[in-house]
C-alpha cells in the first residue's frame, strides 16, 4: 500500500520535475481538479494565466496566491502534463448551520445580521480567520453595552457533503454597574444639575427597568453631546470636554466615569446682523429672532432661528436656500455679534410628484390632497400642508416626502412621496363593565378607504342586553372635483333605557340622512344635512314603573313622532394627523333644528374643541372642551326627554358610570338634561421604556356635568371631576382605549367606575 502511494506521488511530481527543468512552457490547455461547488468558469476568471500564455515556474506563487485570496479553497496545487496546466484545489467547506445561544442583551436576529455582514452565515464559505475576527467583534459589541464579563466559545463540527455546523455560545455574565459619575471643572453649575443632562446614572429604584445604570458606549457619547448642548445653550461659547475616563474594577462588575470639562466664559448677544442676498425685507428676518440683545448666547435658539429663516425662503420657492449664522466674539466685554448670511439660490419648480407605497390607495385620492402642485414653485408651507393632508386621511401610518433635484437642471425638483399604509378597515365597537349589567358589547364594520377610492362605507350591527341597532352609511369626500362631499345613511335602533340605568322606557327609531360638506378653505369646512326619523316611545304597563317626567310628556305630546330635521355647522381642522395627533386644533360648531311641520319642534347646539400642543420631545398637552344645549320651540315646551344629553363614562367623564350624572327622574333614575358641559386636560406621551408607535399613554383630569335649565339654575360648583391614567392602542381591530380613573369631586349618590375601556373610540 505504501509502495503504491509513493509511486502515485512520483507520477504526480514528474510533470513538475520536467517543468522545472524546462523553466517555462506555452499553456495549450488548463484543467481544474477537485471542484465540488465552485464553477470551473469562476476558477478560470480568478487565474492570472490564460490559455496561450507562456507560463514560467517563477509565476507559480502568484497563481496560487490569487486562488487563495478568493477564500474558496483550503489548498491549491499546480501540476503539468505536457503543455497542459493542471490546477488541483481543495474547496473550503460551506456553513451548513449557524446557531447562537445564551444571548439576552442583544437579539439573535441582530447578531445574525451582523455575522452575515462579516461573512458568516448559512450557505457561505467557512473561513476560520473570519470566525476568529467575528468572535472579537462580538466581544466589542458586548463591551459597548457594559457586558465586560462576556465569554464567547465557538464549536465547529463537520457535516456531510463538505459542510460544517458552527455553534456560538455566549455567557453574558452580569453587566457592569455605574457606581459613580464624576464631573470635574463645573464651576457655574452644580454637579447634580449637570448630571440631569445624562441618561446614564448610578443604580436607583427605577434602573432595574430603564437599565440606565449599565454602562453603554453609545449612551455615554449621547450624554456628552447633551452636556455640550447644555452649556452652549447657556452662553458658554467655548465650552470643551477636555477628557473622559472609563474605569473598570478587576471584577469587571463596577464602572466609574470621569468627565473633565472646561466651561470657558459666558457670552451675551450684543447684536444681530444680516448679510448676503436678503430677497425678503430685513424686517421679515428680524421677526424670526426669538431673543433680544443682551440675552445669553444660545446655540439652540440660533438653530431655531436658522430653520425659521430657511422656511421663510422656502415658502417663496427657494427650496435650497442656505442661512449660515456666524458669531463674532468680543473677548473684552464677553459679547458676541451674530451675522446671518443669506444665500437663497434659485427659485425651484416642481416637475413631477410621484407616489410609492400605496398598494391599496389610488394615486388619485392622494393627488387631490396635494396643495403643492406640479409646475408650481416648490413652497415649503404647501409641501408641509400636503403631508398633513395625507396624514389626515387616516389611511397612512407614515408619510415621507423627499425633494429630489432633477438631473441636468438647477431649478427643478421632483417630489418623491413614500407612504406606509395602515389598515383602513376596522372592526369597531365598545366594551364596558358595570356592577349591574356586567359586560356589554357592540360591534360593527367600517371601511374608511373602500377599495382604495377614499370613500367611506360602514355597516354597523350593534347588540347588547339593552339595545339593538343597524346602520348603513356611505360618504364620498370628493363628490365634486373641488372637494364637496356627499354622504347618506339609513338606520334603525331599539333601546331599552331601563337596562342602562336610565329612566324606564324603550325607544324605537328608524330613518335616514343626506349630508354635504363644502370646503371654505384648506382647513375650514361647512357641513349641512337633512334627515327624517320616526320615533316610537313605549313604557311599562304598570304606571308605577314610569316616571312622572315621562308620563307628563307623553300625555301632552303622544308617543309616536315623525321628525324632519336640518343640521348645519362649521369645522376647522389644523391637526397634523388623523390618529395620534401631536399638534394643531380641531374645532366645530353646529346646530340642529326640526322643521316646523314636524310633530315635535326643538333645536340643539353643539360646540367641540381639541387643542394639541407639543411641550417637549414626545410630551403633548391636550385640551378638550365641549358643550351642548337644546330646547323646544313653537308649541314644544322643552327638549324631549329622549333627546336629552348625558355624561359619565369613557367617552365623557371617566371614573363615573356611563350616563349616570345629571338630573334624576321621579324614580331616581338618570334622565339627562338639556345642557352638558365637559372639559379635559391630558398629557400624552409614549408608553414608558417601550418604543411602540401604535401605543401611547396619558394622565388626565376630566370635569363636567349635565343640567336641566328648565328646572334648575346652572351651578358650576356642582361640576364633577376625576383623574387617572389612560392607554391608547391602535390595534388591527381599531383603536382601543383603556382608563383607570378615580373621582376628585363627587356626591354621595354618584355611581363610580374605576376601570373602563372602549374599542373604536376617536382620539
Amino acid at each position: 500500500m505504501l509502495f503504491k502511494k509513493i509511486i502515485g506521488i512520483f507520477l504526480l511530481c514528474m510533470p513538475l520535475m520536467l517543468w522545472a527543468q524546462s523553466g517555462s512552457f506555452k499553456v495549450d490547455e488548463i484543467k481544474v481538479e477537485g471542484l465540488q461547488r465552485v464553477d470551473v468558469g469562476t476558477v478560470y476568471n480568478d487565474l492570472p494565466i490564460k490559455v496561450g500564455d507562456t507560463f514560467f515556474l517563477s509565476e507559480s506563487g502568484e497563481v496560487i496566491r490569487a486562488l487563495f485570496q478568493t477564500g474558496y479553497y483550503s489548498d491549491v496545487k499546480l501540476a503539468r502534463d505536457g503543455n497542459t496546466l493542471i490546477v488541483i484545489v481543495a474547496e473550503r467547506p460551506t456553513i451548513g448551520s449557524l446557531n447562537i445561544s445564551g444571548n439576552k442583551a442583544i437579539k439573535t436576529k441582530d447578531l445574525l445580521e451582523g455575522l452575515r455582514s462579516a461573512g458568516l452565515a448559512d450557505g457561505l464559505t467557512y473561513v476560520p480567520a473570519v470566525l476568529d475576527q467575528v468572535q472579537q467583534e462580538l466581544e466589542q459589541q458586548y463591551y459597548a453595552f457594559g457586558q465586560y464579563s462576556i465569554k464567547i466559545t465557538t464549536d465547529v463540527s463537520q457535516l456531510p457533503r463538505n459542510r460544517v455546523a458552527i455553534d456560538i455560545h455566549i455567557e453574558e455574565g452580569k453587566p457592569a454597574k455605574i457606581r459613580n459619575i464624576n464631573i470635574v471643572g463645573n464651576n457655574s453649575f452644580s454637579t447634580r444639575r449637570v448630571l440631569k443632562q445624562f441618561t446614564l446614572s448610578t443604580p436607583s429604584y427605577m434602573t432595574w427597568l430603564t437599565k440606565n445604570d449599565q454602562y453603554s458606549k453609545q449612551k455615554f457619547a449621547g450624554d456628552l453631546e447633551n452636556l455640550t448642548s447644555f452649556y452652549l445653550d447657556r452662553g458658554f461659547l467655548n465650552f470643551e470636554i477636555d477628557s473622559t475616563q472609563v474605569s473598570i474594577v478587576p471584577t469587571l462588575q463596577d464602572v466609574y466615569l470621569t468627565v473633565n470639562i472646561k466651561e470657558g466664559k459666558q457670552y451675551t448677544v450684543s447684536g444681530v446682523q444680516f448679510a448676503g442676498e436678503l430677497i425678503l425685507p430685513e424686517e421679515k428676518y428680524r421677526e424670526a429672532l426669538i431673543f433680544k440683545e443682551g440675552e445669553l448666547f444660545s446655540r439652540k435658539d440660533i438653530t431655531v432661528m436658522q430653520e425659521i429663516m430657511v422656511n421663510m425662503l422656502g415658502n417663496e420657492g427657494y427650496a435650497f436656500a442656505e442661512v449660515n449664522p456666524v458669531p463674532v466674539v468680543n473677548e473684552d466685554d464677553n459679547t458676541v455679534v451674530i451675522t446671518f448670511y443669506i444665500n437663497p439660490k434659485k427659485q425651484v419648480y416642481v416637475r413631477e410628484i410621484n407616489f410609492t407605497g400605496n398598494y391599496l390607495s389610488k394615486d388619485e385620492i392622494m393627488r387631490r390632497e396635494m396643495t403643492q402642485l406640479e409646475g408650481g414653485l416648490a413652497q415649503t408651507n404647501k409641501i408641509r400642508r400636503s403631508r398633513n393632508n395625507l396624514y389626515l386621511l387616516g389611511y397612512f401610518k407614515n408619510v415621507n416626502i423627499e425633494t429630489v433635484p432633477v438631473p441636468g437642471t438647477d431649478d427643478q425638483v421632483d417630489l418623491e412621496i413614500d407612504v406606509e399604509e395602515t389598515l383602513s378597515g376596522q372592526l369597531t365597537g365598545g366594551v364596558g363593565y358595570s356592577q349591574v349589567d356586567g359586560f356589554l358589547f357592540n360591534v360593527g364594520v367600517r371601511q374608511d378607504n373602500f377599495l382604495g377610492t377614499g370613500n367611506l362605507v360602514d355597516f354597523l350591527f350593534n347588540r347588547s342586553s339593552s339595545y339593538t341597532s343597524y346602520r348603513i352609511g356611505y360618504d364620498n369626500p370628493y363628490y365634486t372635483p373641488d372637494g364637496v362631499s356627499r354622504g347618506f345613511d339609513v338606520f334603525y335602533s331599539k333601546t331599552d333605557l331601563a337596562k342602562v340605568d336610565i329612566s324606564n322606557y324603550t325607544r324605537d327609531v328608524y330613518g335616514g340622512n343626506v349630508a354635504y360638506g363644502i370646503p371654505l378653505s384648506e382647513v375650514d369646512r361647512l357641513n349641512i344635512s337633512s334627515g327624517y326619523q320616526h320615533i316610537d316611545i313605549n313604557t311599562s304597563n304598570d304606571p308605577l314603573d314610569v316616571s312622572e317626567q315621562v308620563k307628563d310628556f307623553l300625555e301632552e305630546n303622544g308617543d309616536s313622532y315623525d321628525i324632519y330635521q336640518l343640521t348645519a355647522g362649521w369645522s376647522r381642522n389644523t391637526l397634523d394627523r388623523a390618529v395620534f395627533p401631536t399638534k394643531g386644533l380641531s374645532q366645530s360648531i353646529s346646530g340642529l333644528i326640526t322643521a316646523p311641520f314636524s310633530e315635535l319642534n326643538y333645536y340643539k347646539l353643539f360646540s367641540q374643541t381639541r387643542l394639541y400642543t407639543p411641550i417637549k420631545d414626545d410630551l403633548v398637552f391636550l385640551l378638550r372642551l365641549s358643550g351642548a344645549y337644546g330646547e323646544g320651540y313653537a308649541g314644544t315646551d322643552c327638549l324631549p326627554f329622549f333627546e336629552n344629553f348625558y355624561a359619565g363614562g369613557s367617552g365623557s367623564l371617566r371614573g363615573f358610570r356611563d350616563n349616570s350624572l345629571g338630573p334624576k327622574d321621579s324614580l331616581g333614575d338618570p334622565i339627562g338634561g338639556n345642557l352638558r358641559l365637559l372639559g379635559s386636560i391630558e398629557f400624552l406621551f409614549p408608553l414608558p421604556y417601550l418604543e411602540i408607535d401604535s401605543i401611547r399613554t396619558s394622565v388626565f383630569i376630566d370635569g363636567g356635568n349635565v343640567y336641566n335649565t328648565n328646572e334648575e339654575s346652572v351651578d358650576l360648583a356642582s361640576l364633577r371631576y376625576s383623574t387617572g391614567v389612560s392607554v391608547q392602542w391602535l390595534s388591527p381591530l381599531g383603536p382601543f382605549v383603556f382608563s383607570l380613573a378615580t373621582p376628585l369631586r363627587k356626591e354621595s349618590d354618584d355611581e363610580t367606575q374605576v376601570f373602563q375601556f372602549n374599542i373604536g373610540s376617536v382620539f
